[in-house]
């Protein structure tokens, strides 16, 4: 068995590594680390302390050593892919994201020498309904020829790799068990007596030494987390301090860095192209391409260059005030007919090319396109893409937007040196690799839920029971082992950990693993006011944030149902829509709930035409789909989950009621003898039962249905409200008599088809229904007739959009250190 030598956290992990080899002198031996970066840095320091009495060993990683043709696979698995599903009406993104999700699972298949067969043994019976055609595709795969003879050699090529470990000395050095050919080396060396394992050494949680020193700065937004994280490394260089940049937000990485710039500071890192500026624009003009020029690709790639305002601006106002305009961007510029602007001149000249459609032509356009925006950007891309060309041979059928498709996933995975001169003393890191360098200072930026975190959810493609099967991780043993690395940076010397509350206007939740780690840090240690400090070092103002009190007469007494739930969750954000008549500025077509409102929209059509069987129920989705302007693409992996909801509704709608589809509702409530409001409701659905009551049906396009206490305490009162309008016969059916009223789950997963009822029995169901209407006729009568403020609710989610206009940590006296 190997030797394992646990590093305590409170010591330097490499330089740790570095010293057992120089006093142990062990002869040749070969060195595993997890990344070119670990190897350079491990060397330097054997240099350094080395003084001629031993030869340097030999350094390497796994993905350097295995050498795999991921590109090739995939691009033969895409293929097949494509061949498969070619009646489908799939776009390229999900094709690829399908693709490299089958690669990976037939890698571990063939790594872990499990037979594709027996995961068919392994989803639960209830779920098959939903696995079983990715299974299919699986093994459709696994069958090709092609595929599985370089799957068998790459089974040859990894069992080669560990006999020849098995005869050698190995060190393996920080490498953790993150996937199934890590762990199969992993047990390779534990097996090998001549083998030795570093790592890291855990310590229970929330056991800080005394010396460790972690600071927690908040900020009220990406902008000042950027400043502050700029001026913590400006001042620990101006002390000849060496720091670890960890960010793991791509956005806030670019904010970050510019803010470096600005004092000549370039962090040194071997970055994904993806998150450089130019990646970023790369990503952005394939998504362009692949969509042939949608209307929003194009903007957005506009919008990112910077360059281009004085066309935008008036350009995107024509667009906002136009109504059912064409998709593509050169359709709506033979609209616009306006050419005072030179890039409106340079992008007429490129009409006449957009039915082109073989790969050279495409090709040729993109490069074109990226040549009038950037052309350092399109150079790049045409010096990393070369090696690609090879490829195009592999993908048969697949016309010239797929492999745009292909080529911008596997392109902006690769790696890129900074073009500047890196700064030597500071260096950007991932969280794993973060855990086994050293420096004065880490910073550990944009540590907000969602950053640092894996995702509860586990892939798309695969159920937990196949991860379990094959010995995966699933995604909580990835926060678990997320969790494990934090806390080990935590344990540092000196860490800096920062976060912003609001991103994009979205109250952000704190990290799930921080307060765990701030709580036993003592007060004197935060840092909450760290850019506070510096731009509010005046006197505070002593001023209160007041709500609103309009007059009566300015207080509406027409309310629709939604009105009505906004005003009893968040009185503020209904005084912004419904007094100021603000609203959010959405996307140019691209609705803000664009999934819900398509699924709403294709129900509501399907029940209209009393079309309720899947073949018509699925030409009906696609005319809609057309109707909105849309594409599949735009709906991503979720367009698969659509068959899902339409095979439920067309199998679960009883043939002897009657169906009713957005149904309007309308009528008034007394609050006293002199006074009473209007409420009106489009109810999603309401069935009409052979015994002439109804059924009040509200869809839910969301895998979490209103929760008992949510609807009982008025958080969720859209059904209850309904009932009120239907029991005064508000929808004009002549039937008050209701029998149920429900959520319906409808989001295409294994959840489709769940019920939350409101009451159980007809006397359940009165209760709520009065209770709902004694609360809301107090609830309008505060505000109506008693004129009480609209306060501000900062903790409710749904209205965030309007929470920045009431200032309220900027005009609270106690809060404005903490902006």
């Amino acid at each position: 068995m190997g030797t394992m030598y646990k590093i305590p956290i409170t010591k330097r992990f490499l330089p740790e590594v570095a010293d057992f080899f120089l006093k142990k002198k062990l002869g040749p031996v070969k060195i595993f680390l997890p990344n070119r970066r670990s190897c350079q840095t491990l060397k330097q320091l054997l240099l350094e302390k080395n003084i001629g009495s031993m030869m340097l060993p030999i350094m390497s990683t796994l993905s350097d050593e295995l050498q795999w043709d991921d590109n090739k696979i995939t691009a033969l698995i895409m293929r097949c892919v494509i061949q498969n599903l070619k009646n489908e009406n799939i776009s390229a993104n999900v094709m690829f994201e399908l693709s490299k999700s089958i690669c990976t699972l037939l890698n571990d298949l063939v790594l872990a020498d499990i037979d594709p067969e027996q995961l068919q043994h392994t989803v639960p019976e209830h779920l098959q309904g939903y696995w079983n055609p990715t299974l299919e595709l699986l093994l459709e795969c696994a069958h090709s020829p092609e595929i599985h003879n370089i799957m068998r050699l790459t089974k040859i090529k990894f069992a080669a790799f560990l006999a020849s470990i098995s005869h050698q000395q190995v060190a393996s050095v920080g490498i953790e068990n993150t996937d199934c050919s890590a762990q199969l080396f992993l047990r390779q060396v534990f097996a090998s007596e001549n083998s030795i394992i570093f790592m890291p050494e855990q310590e229970q949680p929330l056991s800080f030494y005394p010396e460790a020193s972690v600071a927690l700065a908040e900020f009220s937004a990406p902008a000042e987390e950027a400043l502050g994280v700029a001026i913590a490394v400006r001042k620990a260089i101006h002390e000849q301090k060496n720091v670890l940049l960890v960010i793991n937000d791509p956005k806030l990485l670019e904010k970050i860095k510019m803010e470096l710039r600005h004092w000549n500071i370039v962090p040194a890192s071997g970055e994904p192209f993806s998150k450089t500026h130019s990646g970023m624009l790369v990503s952005l003009v394939m998504d362009m391409i692949e969509k042939e020029f949608n209307l929003q690709n194009v903007l957005d790639v506009l919008k990112f260059t910077g360059q281009y305002t004085d066309f935008l601006l008036p350009f995107e106002w024509f667009c906002r005030t136009k109504s059912h305009l064409p998709t593509n961007f050169f359709d709506v510029m033979e609209i616009y007919n306006q050419c005072e602007f030179d890039i409106v001149g340079k992008l007429k000249n490129l009409i006449s090319h957009k039915n082109q459609r073989s790969f050279g032509d495409w090709f040729d356009y993109g490069n074109l396109f990226l040549k009038l925006l950037d052309p350092e950007t399109s150079q790049k891309l045409e010096t990393m893409a070369k090696p690609f060309r090879r490829y195009t041979d592999f993908f048969g059928d697949m016309n010239v937007a797929e492999f745009v498709i292909f080529l911008k996933n596997q392109l902006l995975t690769m790696e890129t040196p900074p073009s500047l001169n890196p700064t030597d003393n500071v260096v950007m890191v991932n969280i794993n690799e973060a855990q086994l360098l050293d420096a004065d200072l880490v910073v550990i930026a944009g540590a907000n839920d969602g950053n640092l975190k894996v995702s509860e959810k586990n892939d798309f493609w695969m159920s937990k029971s196949m991860f379990n099967a094959l010995g995966i991780q699933t995604a909580t043993e990835k926060n678990a082992f997320t969790q494990r690395i934090f806390e080990r940076l935590a344990h540092k010397s000196n860490v800096l950990i920062s976060r912003s509350r609001i991103v994009d206007g979205v109250q952000q939740q704190r990290y799930v693993y921080l307060d765990k780690i701030t709580d036993t840090l003592q007060s004197e240690k935060y840092l909450e006011n760290f850019v506070a400090t510096l731009l509010y070092s005046q006197k505070k103002k002593s001023i209160r944030f007041q709500a609103p009190i309009p007059d009566l007469e300015n207080r509406p007494r027409s309310f629709s149902v939604s009105d009505l739930a906004l005003l009893r969750n968040n009185a503020y954000a209904f005084y912004a829509k419904k007094i100021l008549l603000l609203k959010e500025l959405n996307y140019i077509n691209n609705p803000r709930n664009l999934k819900g409102n398509y699924v709403h929209n294709v129900l509501e059509e399907i029940i209209k035409t009393a079309k309720i069987n899947f073949p018509e129920a699925t030409e009906i989705a696609k005319k809609v789909l057309q109707h909105m302007h849309l594409d599949e693409s735009d709906l991503g992996m979720w367009f698969f989950r659509l068959k899902n909801i339409l095979t439920y509704v067309c199998e679960n709608i009883d043939p002897h009621d009657v169906l009713i589809a957005e149904i309007p509702g309308y009528c008034t409530v007394d609050v006293s003898p002199d006074y009473s409001f209007e409420m009106h409701c489009r109810a999603d659905r309401i069935d009409v039962h052979s015994d002439q009551s109804i059924s009040i049906i509200d869809y839910k396009t969301s895998s979490t249905l209103p929760t008992k206490n949510e609807i009982e305490y008025g958080y969720k009162p859209q059904l209850s409200l309904e009932a009120i309008i239907a029991q005064k016969n508000g929808f004009s059916l002549e039937k008050t008599q209701i029998n149920t009223m429900y959520f319906l789950c409808i989001d295409g997963s294994g959840k489709t088809g769940e019920k939350r009822f409101l009451g159980d029995s007809p006397e359940a169901i009165e209760k709520l229904i009065k209770n709902t209407r004694t609360g809301f006729t107090e609830l309008i009568r505060q505000y109506n007739v008693l004129g009480i403020p609209y306060d501000v609710n900062v903790n409710d989610e749904y209205s965030t959009a309007y929470i920045h206009l009431a200032r309220v940590k900027e005009w609270n006296d106690d809060e404005i250190a903490n902006i």
